[in-house]
């Protein structure tokens, strides 16, 4: 288990929380879900999903 934090980054707004994830399977999960947020948001309004470790380092997706 790790600590990261999820961030939901729109237009105007962001949602961010803190999550304790599963390195395997989980974060896996996760990574392919920011991934194709991040693929499939046309322009820069619509959220995109990002994850960091608690220190705030990107996770390459």
């Amino acid at each position: 288990m790790g600590k990261y934090i999820i961030e939901l980054r729109g237009c105007d707004d962001v949602t961010e929380f803190e999550m304790d994830i599963n390195y395997t399977y989980d974060l896996d999960v996760l990574k392919k879900v920011a991934k194709k947020s991040q693929e499939t948001s046309t322009y820069s309004c619509q959220p995109k999903m990002f994850i960091y470790k608690r220190e705030r380092v990107p996770v390459d997706v």
